[in-house]
């Protein structure tokens, strides 16, 4: 192998089983990267180590183009299948539209609150232990409240 000039290692000359050897390839591999435009033909079978590095460079980050785009494609495809998958279970009624969830919620609250504020005059004549239980009741209704308005803001924070 020639000697590197002190003053241009860029213009060092080598084989194509020197170059290759550089980057761990086989000269095939470095032949076909020629092949296909990244490195420059060589002079007689001698490859620039400057065009070589260039080439390899060049070569490398097209790979690396190619799979940023294929990733994005990927990444689309992941979406689309996704929401397909979303549009089956709605038709499989495995999943319910928002405003029929917030329907049957508020309806079981309804008649959660409706049942709970009944419970005192059910339970007792006796007005002082009346107004005790209403007092209970009220504050289990406004703790039930309180936990669900946490749980709409926890709920439209995800969205």
């Amino acid at each position: 192998m020639p000697k590197p000039s002190p003053t241009k290692t860029t213009d060092l000359r080598l084989s194509v089983a020197e170059a290759a050897s550089l980057f761990g390839m086989t000269p095939r591999w470095l032949q076909a990267l020629v092949k296909a435009g990244h490195i420059e033909k060589p002079a007689r079978g001698e490859y620039r180590l400057g065009a070589v590095c260039s080439g390899v460079l060049a070569h490398m980050e097209a790979r690396i183009a190619a799979g940023s785009k294929a990733a994005a494609g990927n990444r689309a495809s992941e979406a689309r299948a996704r929401e397909i998958e979303l549009r089956i279970a709605e038709r499989q009624r495995d999943l319910i539209p928002v405003e029929d969830a917030k329907a049957v919620v508020a309806q079981i609250a309804g008649l959660a609150k409706a049942e709970l504020v009944g419970l005192p005059a059910r339970f007792t004549r006796d007005p002082e232990m009346k107004r005790r239980l209403e007092v209970e009741v009220d504050g289990m209704l406004r703790r039930m409240a309180e936990a669900a308005e946490r749980a709409a803001a926890d709920a439209a924070g995800a969205e």
